[in-house]
């Protein structure tokens, strides 16, 4: 069967010093962040958007057009920004917003970009996820571009990578429903679905591709 594919815009958002907030006051932060959910969530509906994945403070959702994903961006902006004015500027909740454009799949699981059925038997569950990689070091290489990285991922979950981009490091934050929900130190959180790379049992020594709403990266594990 031939998947039918069509080109999206994908809006990632998170709040900036999240951690620093929630050590500050708790309470506070997460009423502010329910808050701004309400706000958020509006503008992606009135601008035709739909909401796939969200871990803590982040939001991922897709567009039908990149016109429809910054014109919903810059509004997001702008009201936070209102309701944030008589807020004491230690204690704003501020967003960062990220857009990318690409091919997701227009039938299956379509919260999976490039044509990956979320439905598929060879999509890990999340405690396959934990059992492959957490203790493990990982050789990555996106598929795409052909960039390689090196990946230590410790019991807990936290994430050392190193590669062409530098050093990079990484912490779990949620583990379930098939997905890894992780936030690199100084960016927004990310959720990936992992996939055996063929029919054999997961293994040490076996491949597997994991993709995000960013890019597909073909890992081995040591």
């Amino acid at each position: 069967m031939v998947m039918e594919r069509k080109l999206a815009a994908i809006l990632s958002a998170d709040v900036v010093g999240y951690s620093r907030l929630m050590g500050a006051d708790e309470d506070a932060t997460l009423e502010a962040l329910r808050l701004h959910r309400d706000v958020i969530d509006g503008l992606i509906a009135a601008h035709r958007g739909r909401v796939f994945n969200s871990a803590g403070d982040s939001v991922v959702a897709e567009f039908p057009s990149a016109v429809e994903a910054a014109l919903c961006a810059s509004e997001i902006q702008r009201e936070i920004a209102r309701r944030n004015n008589p807020v004491p500027k230690d204690k704003r909740l501020l967003l960062r917003i990220g857009i990318n454009i690409g091919d997701v799949a227009a039938a299956g699981l379509p919260e999976l970009p490039f044509g990956y059925d979320g439905k598929s038997p060879d999509r890990l569950t999340a405690e396959e996820i934990k059992a492959l990689t957490f203790g493990h070091t990982l050789r990555a290489k996106n598929i795409r571009s052909g960039a390689s990285s090196t990946d230590v991922i410790a019991d807990d979950g936290t994430i050392q990578t190193s590669g062409e981009f530098g050093e990079e490091n990484g912490t779990l934050l949620y583990l379930g429903n098939s997905l890894i929900c992780y936030r690199w130190t100084g960016w927004r959180p990310n959720c990936a679905a992992i996939f055996r790379s063929g029919s054999k049992g997961v293994g040490p020594a076996e491949a597997f591709t994991l993709v995000d709403a960013w890019g597909e990266y073909r890992y081995s594990i040591e």
